[in-house]
């Protein structure tokens, strides 16, 4: 039984599988986010919106990440939050695009007590290339930027934060593995 706060998706063959065109796929959970697949021919290509759940404190998810090899696109759809680049922090709300290049560090979470819906466009998609998606601990933390003590006294290492947001590709399930792995054997593959 889904969560009855989260919107539900539907997709024309049902939440037994990923992406297929002209349909949603099955969300898949992390880190306080529920990402629902959306209409997209799939890999290396992704489109997803995100679910981020309100939290009282988000602190557990202000660190930095980036995609080496990605170019992202997120448009938000509601709530409130802030994304940091850098040093740079953004107040983010209904109708804020973002656009980010491969290999920028960056921190997308929601202000306390708010949702934070998003959609996002990837290319290439999560789990498509190996390492799409690491920690950058040399960032800090989005509230004490370059402070690496900061991050490993609230983090760990960035070995031990993936293992506790559950893999390599925080995004990536393993329907979505497998969907990546189709895709890459068989491009034309629905």
């Amino acid at each position: 039984m889904s969560d009855p706060k989260v919107p539900r998706f539907v997709g024309s063959h049902g939440e037994d599988w990923c992406v297929r065109p002209a349909q949603l796929g099955p969300p898949d959970n992390f880190n306080e986010t529920q990402m629902q697949w959306l209409i997209v021919p799939g890999p290396p290509m992704s489109c997803y919106l995100a679910f981020v759940f309100p939290r009282a404190d988000p602190t557990p998810m202000m660190f930095f990440h980036s995609h080496p090899s990605t170019w992202s696109m997120h448009v938000v759809l509601s709530g409130a939050g802030r994304h940091h680049v850098d040093d740079k922090v953004n107040e983010v709300g209904p109708g804020t695009i973002i656009y980010q290049g491969p290999n920028v560090r960056h921190s997308l979470y929601p202000l306390p007590n708010q949702p934070l819906v998003h959609l996002s466009i990837q290319h290439p998609a999560a789990g498509y290339v190996d390492k799409e998606w690491v920690v950058a601990e040399e960032a800090g933390t989005a509230d004490a930027f370059g402070d690496v003590q900061k991050f490993l006294e609230r983090f760990g290492t960035p070995t031990e934060l993936q293992a506790r947001l559950k893999g390599e590709h925080i995004a990536a399930s393993e329907r979505w593995k497998t969907y990546v792995q189709m895709k890459r054997s068989n491009p034309e593959a629905k």
